[in-house]
């Protein structure tokens, strides 16, 4: 299989996986605190992937996604989108810094983007006098986030072999010897 295939399948699955996170997130929790904040996962998967495989996740498809999740939700569409899409670039200019570090750097560097890019978000809601979350309720959300992300890279790396570009295993776009 061709390399440029390869890259298509993977963006396919990308967008695929999107709607169905966007599609279970509309379902109501069961058993669940319907108070506690529940963790950021899109944006969890974006990052994973435009850190682990830049080609995978383009900008044209991150504005998509995310603004049909801002609808979905009823969010004021556009400024999270602006936010995520910066902060994903941000992290994919960063692939080459993070390709042999620890996961442990990786993590702390998707983090302090995250807790950043919610901070500026509820700023800009402030400031525009639209309703922002409570601090405690914004910190859980981060720390939510940080928690699941995690979670998300180890299903990227095991379910759909998304891994670092140089790491020891092959990922989708590397031969198999």
């Amino acid at each position: 299989m061709t390399l440029s295939i390869r890259i298509l399948i993977y963006q396919a699955l990308f967008l695929a996986i999107a709607v169905a996170l966007m599609s279970f997130s509309m379902i109501p929790p069961r058993g669940l605190q319907p108070d506690l904040p529940q963790p950021d996962i899109l944006f969890c998967l974006i990052a994973a992937w435009a850190m682990r495989q830049p080609d995978t996740v383009r900008p044209v498809m991150i504005l998509f996604t995310v603004l049909l999740s801002e609808i979905m939700f009823l969010k004021p569409p556009g400024l999270w989108t602006a936010l995520v899409l910066l902060a994903t670039e941000f992290l994919r200019s960063l692939v080459d810094r993070i390709r042999y570090q620890a996961f442990t750097f990786e993590w702390i560097v998707f983090s302090g983007t995250f807790a950043a890019i919610i901070i500026l978000y509820q700023l800009a809601l402030a400031i525009t006098f639209v309703p922002v979350l409570e601090p405690g309720s914004a910190a859980l959300h981060v720390l939510a986030t940080i928690i699941a992300y995690p979670v998300v890279v180890m299903i990227s790396n095991t379910v759909f072999r998304v891994r670092k570009a140089g790491s020891a295993e092959p990922g989708p776009f590397e031969g198999r010897g």
